[in-house]
């Protein structure tokens, strides 16, 4: 093998890492991208659980329970979600 082919066989080999490396990078922001959203999601959804406890009780039930039973559906939600995937 000459040494032009050598050299051609490294540039090639640094140009399919670099589209490897372009792809890896691209799946990685799409998936923080996609978390960010699904925890604003859930904090949405959580907000308004909340909200929703305190109307339906009157302000009798503490806020610090109200985001457990909150928390505690949107787990279950999740995790029936995550299932089904």
């Amino acid at each position: 093998m000459s040494n032009a082919d050598a050299q051609q066989r490294r540039w090639e080999e640094r140009m399919r890492l670099n589209d490897v490396l372009a792809r890896s990078e691209e799946r990685t922001s799409q998936m923080l991208r996609d978390a960010v959203e699904e925890n604003q999601v859930r904090q949405r959804a959580r907000d308004a659980a909340v909200a929703k406890l305190r109307s339906i009780y009157s302000g009798q039930i503490p806020d610090s329970v109200a985001r457990e039973i909150a928390d505690a559906v949107l787990d279950a939600v999740t995790a029936d979600r995550d299932d089904e995937k």
